[in-house]
């Protein structure tokens, strides 16, 4: 009997590997292949998982520490301040003044309102990791 073999994205190692599949089996490859090949998104999730194998951790408080460090993030840029990460990286917000604009649907002008945006810029050691992976 010959084996079929499928492309299998592991979440925890975040890298793409091959497995073979008994015949009589049946995969949704197209399925399986939209949400585990190209859907490569890290999730809270999947930090959670991370820590609980890592850190030995249990569920709840990998949960917990996960939502914790999230919520410190965005609160700390809701008051206006910077959040740097050293060796990853700075979060800060940008102010943006109102603009003239269009509706794409009608063409009609409209009045782009001022808004706070934020903004990522990567630190040097991930940057020089990321240059490295090409």
């Amino acid at each position: 009997m010959k084996k079929s073999e499928f492309l299998f994205y592991n979440q925890i190692e975040r890298k793409i590997t091959p497995f073979l599949v008994s015949p009589g089996i049946k995969v949704n490859q197209k399925q399986h292949h939209e949400k585990r090949v190209l859907n490569m998104a890290l999730t809270r999730a999947e930090i959670a998982d991370r820590l609980i194998l890592k850190q030995n951790l249990p569920k709840a408080t990998a949960q917990e520490f996960v939502d914790c460090f999230f919520e410190t993030i965005a609160s700390t840029l809701e008051k206006g301040e910077v959040v740097k990460l050293t060796g990853f990286g700075n979060f800060e917000l940008k102010l943006k003044n109102a603009r003239p604009g269009r509706n794409p649907k009608t063409g009609q002008e409209v009045t782009i309102t001022p808004r706070r945006v934020t903004t990522f810029k990567a630190g040097q050691k991930l940057r020089n990791r990321i240059d490295a992976k090409e």
